[in-house]
C-alpha cells in the first residue's frame, strides 16, 4: 500500500509541475489566439481596430486568448500583468499607453476576461469604466461562449472611449494624433516659425558681406538685424517643436553655422574700421616681411606680423606719430495593475 502511494505521488508530479508553470504565448501581432477559438474574420477586425489606434498614436491594443491551464498557478490578474510586461505594450515607457485584453477559455461560469491598462491610459480608462464596458460589451457574448464576438465588441468599445477622450482633449499623452491632426499650430505656421531664425541670420550675413564688398562699415540696419535675429530664436524653437519634422534639424544646424560666420565677419569688419575716424582701413600684405599693414587717410597706420610662432595676440604693433591711438583689434511601457477582471 505504501509503495502504491509513493508511485502515485511520483506519477502526479509532472501534472503538478505543468500546472504550476504558466505558459506565455509569443507576441506575433495584435491578436494572439493560443486557444484557437477566433475566426479569421474576427481576427481581421481586431487587427484593424488595433492598427488604427496604433497609427493615431493613441494606444497599443493587443488581444490574447489562452486556455485556463496556461495560467499555471497564477491568477488572471498576475498572468495579465506579466504578459503585458513581456509583450512590452505601449509606444514608450514614458507614455505607457498599452492595453491588453486577456481572454481565458473554460466551461460556462469559468470563462475569464482581464483588461490590463497602461499607466498612461488610466485617466481615460479607470477601473470602473473598464468594468462597465466589459459587462456591457463582452459579458453577453462570453456567457454564450462567443469569444470572438466578445473580443470585437469590447475592443470597439475601448477604442471609441480612447478616441473620444483624445478628441475632447482628454488625459492621453500628447503624441501621435495630437501632434499631427490635433496640433496646436498649423504645419505651415510651425515650419515658417522654425525657419525665421535662418532667414534673419542669413539676412545679417548678406549685410556683412555687402558691407565688406563695398568697404563700408555697416550702419544701423546691421544692429536692427542683430536684434531681429535674437528675437526670432524663441518663436523659431517653438516652431521647431510644433512642426515635429526631423528635416528641420538641418535648419537648426544651418542657423548655428551662419551665426558663427556672422560673428567672424563682424569681428573682421571691426578690425577694418579706423579707431580714429571710423573710416575703412586700407590693407596691404608685405609677404617678404610677413606683415599686414593697415592705414587710413587720416594718417593712422598699424601693422602686425603673421609669421609662424608670432601669434596675433603677441604680435608687435607700430603706430605712426600722427595717430593718437594704437592698433585696435576685435576681441575675441508599464501597467499599473488597474483595469478590471471578470468571470462569466
Amino acid at each position: 500500500m505504501r509503495w502504491s502511494a509513493i508511485a502515485l505521488t511520483f506519477a502526479c508530479l509532472p501534472f503538478f509541475a505543468a500546472r504550476g508553470a504558466p505558459k506565455y504565448p509569443d507576441s506575433t501581432g495584435w491578436v494572439v489566439d493560443a486557444a484557437q477559438v477566433l475566426t479569421a474574420g474576427e481576427q481581421g477586425t481586431l487587427r484593424q481596430i488595433a492598427s488604427q489606434l496604433d497609427r493615431e498614436g493613441l494606444a497599443q491594443l493587443a488581444v490574447a486568448v489562452v486556455r485556463s491551464e496556461d495560467l499555471g498557478d497564477l491568477s488572471r490578474a498576475e498572468y495579465a500583468v506579466e504578459l503585458f510586461r513581456r509583450w512590452k505594450l505601449g509606444h514608450s515607457k514614458q507614455g505607457s499607453d498599452g492595453l491588453l485584453l486577456l481572454f481565458v477559455t473554460g466551461p460556462p461560469g469559468k470563462r475569464g476576461l482581464k483588461v490590463e491598462v497602461g499607466y498612461g491610459l488610466e485617466g481615460t480608462l479607470p477601473d470602473g469604466k473598464v468594468g462597465a464596458l466589459m459587462d456591457e460589451a463582452a459579458g453577453p457574448h462570453l456567457r454564450k461562449g462567443e469569444f470572438g464576438g466578445a473580443a470585437v465588441a469590447l475592443a470597439s468599445a475601448l477604442a471609441r472611449t480612447v478616441e473620444q477622450a483624445a478628441g475632447a482633449g482628454g488625459s492621453l499623452q500628447d503624441r501621435g494624433r495630437s501632434a499631427r491632426a490635433k496640433s496646436w499650430l498649423a504645419p505651415g505656421t510651425a515650419i515658417a516659425l522654425a525657419l525665421l531664425p535662418v532667414a534673419a541670420i542669413f539676412a545679417l550675413f548678406l549685410a556683412f558681406v555687402l558691407a565688406y564688398a563695398r568697404k563700408r562699415i555697416p550702419g544701423k540696419e546691421a544692429n536692427v538685424l542683430v536684434v531681429v535675429s535674437v528675437l526670432t530664436c524663441l518663436p523659431g524653437f517653438v516652431g521647431l517643436v510644433a512642426a515635429n519634422a526631423h528635416w528641420l534639424i538641418w535648419a537648426l544646424f544651418l542657423t548655428i553655422v551662419l551665426a558663427v560666420v556672422d560673428v567672424a565677419l563682424y569681428l573682421e569688419l571691426q578690425e577694418s574700421q579706423c579707431p580714429r575716424d571710423g573710416r575703412w582701413l586700407r590693407r596691404r600684405i608685405l609677404w617678404s616681411s610677413l606683415l599686414v599693414e593697415k592705414s587710413c587717410a587720416c594718417g593712422y597706420r598699424t601693422e602686425f606680423s603673421f609669421a609662424p610662432g608670432s601669434g596675433r595676440a603677441a604680435s608687435t604693433h607700430r603706430t605712426s606719430a600722427t595717430t593718437a591711438e594704437g592698433w585696435k583689434g576685435g576681441g575675441g511601457g508599464e501597467s499599473g495593475g488597474g483595469g478590471a477582471d471578470r468571470q462569466y
